[in-house]
Order: structure tokens, then C-alpha cells, then sequence
């Protein structure tokens, strides 16, 4: 899916990179790239991934919600693996905005996330998943956005739907895995962008 996407001198933003998984199951599956910056404000978590000593990447500590230290259209691709949901609505739609600002003309947008199948709705902050909370994980903050709203909000900042994998959870809840690709120019964006 995403590495027919890419060419190979490939520039890739991970965002919520963790301890660098998504990065290494990447390289494993033969994804190529030149640059792969991954950021994540877990100190600990951007360790690991150092360690993994993946050539051509970039571990950073920084809050992946900013990324007006990246230059417009500076990548290929934008992966967002389960941050969406753990942001507020607003804080969502804003970093969506903020990746079609960084990512080249038609570059596109991998985004992993678990939605509701009809309704958005904000679970709060000391929503967790059972099974995480009877193993004394703390609760977080969970928006679940339905599969509408998610699509109607990635059309109007000017993405595309090219690739959508879908798999029911146990809740009843659908996890999706999706390729978006980003339209050329502003007009095309819904007039995002430059």
C-alpha cells in the first residue's frame, strides 16, 4: 500500500512515532526511504527507537501535534498511527490541516486509528479500554470520530481516499488503516495551504 506510494528517495514524518515499531515493520516490508523523522514526546520511547539504529532515521522528542518547525511540502509522507483519537475534535482537525501544510503535492497521509460506526463522540479524559484498565494502565483522553465525520473532514482539507483497510474490534468499534493522498494544489485542498 504505502511503499507503491513512494519514490524512492522517500522523506516520511511519523507522528506519535513511539519506540520507532511502525518505522522497523517499514523497513521490514521494504518501504524505502531517505529521511524518516519520527516524533514523539516520550523521552524513553525516542531512546529505543535511537537504538534501533534504522538508517535514515531521526528519532526527535517534540510534541507531534507541532510541526511548524517542518518546512511546507517537505514530505512525502505523513503516518499518524493512533494519535487522532487522542486528541480533542479541534486539536484533530487542526494537526490534519497542518499535515496537508508539510506534505508535497500529491504526498499522502497513512492514518491508523479505531472510530465509531455511526457517531463521533469524546470519551474524555479517563476513558481506557477494560483490559488496559485491569492491568492499572491510566486512563487518557479518547475522541472516537465516526468513519463520516473522519471522511467528510480529510475531503474538505483536500485529501483523498486511495486505500482503507477496515477490521471490527471485540467493542464493536471499527479499527481502520488508510492511505489519503493530498491533492496538487490549493484549490484542489478545499484552499488549504500555499
Amino acid at each position: 500500500m504505502l511503499r507503491d506510494s513512494l519514490p524512492a528517495d522517500a522523506s516520511l514524518l511519523d507522528l506519535g512515532c513511539s519506540i520507532g515499531l511502525l518505522a522497523d515493520r517499514l523497513a521490514t516490508h521494504g518501504v524505502q526511504w531517505r529521511r524518516y523523522v519520527g516524533m514523539d514526546l516520550s523521552e524513553k520511547a525516542i531512546e529505543v527507537f535511537r537504538e534501533r539504529r534504522l538508517n535514515g532515521a531521526e528519532p526527535l522528542v517534540g510534541d507531534a501535534t507541532d510541526l511548524s518547525s517542518f518546512p511546507p511540502q517537505s514530505f512525502h509522507a505523513v503516518l499518524c498511527a493512533f494519535l487522532l483519537q487522542d486528541l480533542t475534535e479541534l486539536d484533530g482537525i487542526k494537526l490534519l490541516e497542518d499535515t496537508w501544510l508539510v506534505l508535497k503535492p500529491n504526498g499522502c497521509l497513512v492514518l491508523a486509528l479505531t472510530v465509531h460506526p455511526q457517531q463521533s463522540r469524546e470519551l474524555g479524559s479517563d476513558y481506557r479500554p477494560k483490559a488496559l484498565a485491569e492491568k492499572g494502565v491510566p486512563g487518557k483522553f479518547t475522541y472516537l470520530w465516526s468513519m463520516k465525520d473522519l471522511t467528510e473532514v480529510l475531503i474538505q482539507r483536500g485529501f483523498w481516499e486511495q486505500q482503507v483497510h477496515q477490521g471490527q474490534t471485540p467493542a464493536g468499534l471499527i479499527e481502520i488503516y488508510g492511505l489519503w493522498n493530498a491533492a496538487q494544489t490549493s484549490a484542489e485542498r478545499g484552499g488549504y495551504g500555499p
